[in-house]
């Protein structure tokens, strides 16, 4: 059986990098024979389509501001996980208390929020303002330590980082043709479909002919699915969304 792999936390570039290291593997072990090449050039073609959207997406203005401000709100959660950090051996017991008390807060979303795709950075970082000015230990917590200011800059940055995000989104869907959103889900459900195809002929013919790809593809999967344990760190959720497979 081919292994599972969650799309949702692999960056688009790292997306078609994995598609094309499918593609090469499957190629070099006799794609052809398998009765996998159709399936194989359609996903080849959607990921050079992703491709040439990718390098107009990187040529926009928008996405130069969009990495400024992920950089800026990454540098104010690193700021916010220092000081708190510091803050929790403070000899003054209500320092130390408070610094635990955002601990916790910023422990449910994981270590390693900063590394998560755009999106998911957006939401998880909407959420833990949220967390920190709704819950009233927190809130107090926050102006015991005077970190509203770095709350501030989290909110702030993070809101136009979305705007941003959005405008570019906007701007990308005025271009003629499908969109980046599009094209992966159309190239993840290509996947599954040589995914099923794979399996189904290992049921049918027995799984001999096709154990060495099988095995090979599941080595690729691990590696990307290390990239994105690695990145998620630990504590996190599961997401659901229609990459996982």
């Amino acid at each position: 059986m081919v292994k599972s792999i969650n799309f949702y936390y692999l960056w688009v570039s790292e997306f078609i990098q994995f598609l094309k290291d499918l593609i090469s593997i499957c190629r070099n072990n006799d794609a052809a024979g398998l009765h996998i090449e159709v399936l194989l050039g359609s996903i080849e073609e959607s990921i050079n389509k992703l491709e040439l959207l990718l390098s107009r997406e990187q040529g926009s203005d928008l996405t130069k501001e969009i990495a400024a401000l992920d950089e800026r709100r990454d540098k104010a959660l690193v700021t916010l996980v220092t000081l708190t950090k510091g803050f929790t051996t403070h000899f003054e017991e209500a320092r130390s208390l408070a610094a635990e008390k955002i601990s916790t807060v910023i422990d449910k979303y994981g270590s390693s929020i900063y590394n998560l795709n755009y999106q998911a950075e957006t939401t998880i970082l909407s959420n833990l303002v949220r967390d920190l000015e709704s819950d009233a230990e927190a809130e107090v917590a926050v102006n015991t330590l005077e970190l509203k200011p770095v709350v501030d800059e989290i909110k702030t940055t993070n809101t136009q980082f979305n705007e941003k995000y959005l405008a570019r989104v906007d701007e990308m869907s005025e271009m003629p043709g499908e969109n980046t959103v599009e094209l992966r889900k159309t190239a993840i459900s290509q996947y599954r479909g040589l995914v099923g195809l794979l399996e189904g002929y290992m049921m049918a013919y027995g799984p001999d002919k096709y154990l060495v790809l099988v095995n090979k593809l599941n080595e690729l999967i691990d590696k990307y699915n290390e990239t994105i344990t690695s990145r998620r760190g630990k504590g996190e959720a599961e997401a659901e969304e229609e990459g996982a497979i």
